[in-house]
């Protein structure tokens, strides 16, 4: 990449999808940190549509806890159904086993949203270890093509920790975790993220396939590790109604009859089931809406 401001979309994409062709990937942080900086990147547009030009490790953390707490749960398939492994032999824990302890611990049917309440003390140390195994492992990684490029050609962005930064320095409160893009670097990932999503999920969903021989249909597979549950919303209806006034977020017309409720981050791109992230609109003004990010007057009624 040049220092220009603006960069090839479709070189960047092609350069992103030779990363995940020949890079060295033995656990599957990459997919997860990658589609990390995507939903950053979308959550943190400025007023005017502007993506940041930086994004803390932290933020990019909760995105990966968010993908795996899918993932953390019991495959339904064989005898025995099993959280699917997705770690070397070698490895006795990772972070999808870590999460599934947890997920068992406040009962697997649990939401993430409210599973964080159910024990916030064991939340908080999880939320920790998910933190620190990111900055240390797959973001001073995840540019290099290869486990012998030992500093990376940084393409995408640059961080100011190398690779063996120890536990207790990510965890002192000095401690920069903040991670700068490269210039034009934020923007290509939004414009092609839709290219982007669909071919990591597909090779995610290989790669847990290979390491799991007896789940051979990772059609199946890619069902299972991305398809996000939705949780009924019926009990926060009415809530958000009295909260907007009675009018549709959108159009602020009254709400009558059918009323639904609405994420304003769509859905298909961040499962959010959070009370700042819903609204009550007209089915209408809902359905018009769709997957679309909402226009910039409705950004800042909703900030």
């Amino acid at each position: 990449m040049t220092n220009d401001d603006r960069v090839d979309p479709v070189v960047f994409a092609e350069r992103t999808l030779a990363l995940l062709d020949t890079g060295s990937f033995t656990m599957s942080y990459k997919y997860a940190v990658l589609l990390g900086l995507v939903d950053c990147c979308l959550e943190q547009l400025s007023e005017t549509g502007q993506p940041p030009a930086t994004v803390r490790a932290s933020a990019v953390a909760d995105k990966v806890l968010e993908l795996y707490w899918r993932q953390a749960t019991p495959f339904p398939r064989g005898n025995v159904p099993r959280v699917l492994s997705q770690r070397p032999e070698r490895r006795k824990l990772d972070l999808v086993a870590r999460i599934a302890e947890f997920r068992q611990h406040v009962r697997f049917e649990l939401p993430l949203h409210r599973a964080r309440h159910a024990d916030p003390r064991a939340f908080d140390a999880l939320r920790d270890r998910v933190y620190v195994t990111v900055v240390r492992m797959p973001l001073p990684k995840l540019q290099r093509m290869n486990a012998d490029d030992p500093f990376g050609d940084g393409f995408m962005y640059r961080i100011g920790w190398p690779d063996q930064v120890s536990a207790a320095r990510v965890r002192r409160p000095d401690f920069d975790d903040r991670i700068h893009f490269k210039p034009g670097v934020a923007e290509a990932l939004l414009r092609v993220s839709g290219i982007i999503r669909p071919i990591v999920q597909r090779q995610w969903a290989a790669f847990v396939a290979r390491r799991n021989a007896d789940v051979l249909d990772d059609l199946m597979l890619d069902e299972f590790l991305f398809d996000a549950e939705r949780v009924s919303l019926d009990r926060v209806r009415a809530p958000l109604v009295e909260l907007q006034h009675g009018g549709c977020f959108y159009c602020q017309q009254p709400l009558r009859r059918r009323t639904d409720v609405d994420h304003f981050l769509p859905w298909s791109r961040s499962t959010d089931d959070g009370l700042d992230n819903l609204v009550a609109a007209h089915a209408g003004c809902n359905n018009a809406k769709r997957a679309s990010l909402a226009a910039g007057v409705h950004l800042q009624r909703w900030l």
